[in-house]
């Protein structure tokens, strides 16, 4: 079994130009709409799993200036070129957080969920985190069901793989290909969220159905 901490050990330093480089310069448009879809909400405390770099929560962040920002991820190496200002960084596992229950207010995650080995837990534990009427934000890379599918496959589990290999001199790219695969599709993840206990919950479409950006909510009276 593929160790997730090492693939990302590995691409830490070259992780963000490879992921403009593949997403076709796509990657920070959908960050920028997946913020969007915050507006007019207000949050304290902000928690950004497998924050890596920071490249969401630094778009959030410029949204949310006053809000106390944590940002987790497994490998120190990812957080050591976190951009965030005045963040907490936590290494841990997005599926076993060493915070309390009910302690923050939104939870985002970028490019991470393919990645958990126990996606059900992961969303149980981000349920547990957020305090009542809190918000969890998910954006990440499914397959299409469309006619775009076979272009897709073509490109992601073929040319991706070569040139990230290639270039990371790994078989990272590899394993991140093979992790969508093997995912969940995107009507399957609204119904997870909705088994860990999220409602309002909200499904947005990107790059052909390629992408898609996921928004719950905790019960207020959770």
């Amino acid at each position: 079994m593929t160790n997730v901490k090492d693939v990302f050990e590995s691409i830490s330093g070259k992780y963000d130009l490879l992921d403009s480089f593949i997403s076709l310069g796509m990657d920070q448009f959908w960050r920028k709409r997946a913020v969007n879809l915050l507006e007019g909400q207000d949050f304290s405390v902000i928690l950004d799993n497998g924050s890596g770099t920071g490249r969401l929560a630094s778009e959030i962040q410029r949204a949310f200036p006053s809000s106390k920002f944590l940002v987790l991820d497994l490998t120190e190496s990812m957080l050591a070129r976190n951009s965030v200002r005045d963040a907490r960084r936590i290494v841990a596992s997005a599926d076993r957080v060493p915070l309390p229950d009910a302690s923050v207010d939104l939870i985002t995650a970028a490019f991470l969920t393919r990645n958990v080995p126990d996606l059900n837990a992961y969303l149980r534990e981000a349920h547990r985190l957020l305090r009542p009427g809190g918000t969890l934000l998910n954006l990440d890379i499914f397959m299409p069901s469309n006619w775009f599918s076979p272009l897709f496959a073509c490109y992601f589990f073929r040319l991706v793989p070569f040139f990230g290999d290639l270039v990371t001199g790994s078989r990272s790219y590899s394993y991140l290909a093979s992790s969508v695969r093997r995912f969940v599709s995107p009507g399957q993840f609204s119904e997870m969220l909705s088994g860990a206990g999220f409602s309002g919950i909200h499904s947005e479409p990107h790059a052909m159905g390629s992408v898609w950006i996921h928004v719950g909510n905790k019960h207020s009276d959770a």
